[in-house]
């Protein structure tokens, strides 16, 4: 009886370790909701952190826009759970190219000047923002 008990609590732990084990995650990840720094003049996030947010305020994106002359320009859009809004726009073609590297598991962050001109965009695409 006693053998039998043994047997009982080393299976029990066995399965145990199994179910633990089973539960690791495969690969980071990394879902940031929107932040805006308005003193640093500064937006960040990613589109799955802001459509997964508890709120109806975030969202973060960037959209070029392509014109018959060849040029092209983009604006970058950001609003946080509190609802700040902010915006820029520019047509350096380092920042357009940079907001065509956007996908829809990107983490994007762009930043402006007091005129409203997208200084910098940084985009961030890999598996650490999959769903």
């Amino acid at each position: 009886m006693k053998f039998d008990k043994i047997k009982i609590v080393a299976a029990v732990v066995a399965l145990a370790s199994v179910a633990v084990a089973g539960s690791a995650v495969a690969g980071d990840t990394y879902h940031a909701e929107v932040f805006i720094d308005t003193v640093a003049s500064e937006a960040s996030g990613t589109a799955y952190g802001a459509r997964t947010s508890s709120n109806s305020e975030e969202m973060i994106h960037c959209a070029v826009y392509g014109y018959s002359s060849g040029s092209a320009s983009v604006r970058c859009f950001a609003a946080n759970a509190a609802g700040v809004f902010k915006e820029c726009s520019s047509s350096s073609a380092g920042i357009v190219n940079a907001v065509q590297a956007i996908s829809d598991y990107s983490a994007i962050s762009f930043s402006w000047n007091a005129q409203g001109t997208c200084t910098s965009v940084s985009v961030h695409t890999g598996s650490r923002f999959l769903p």
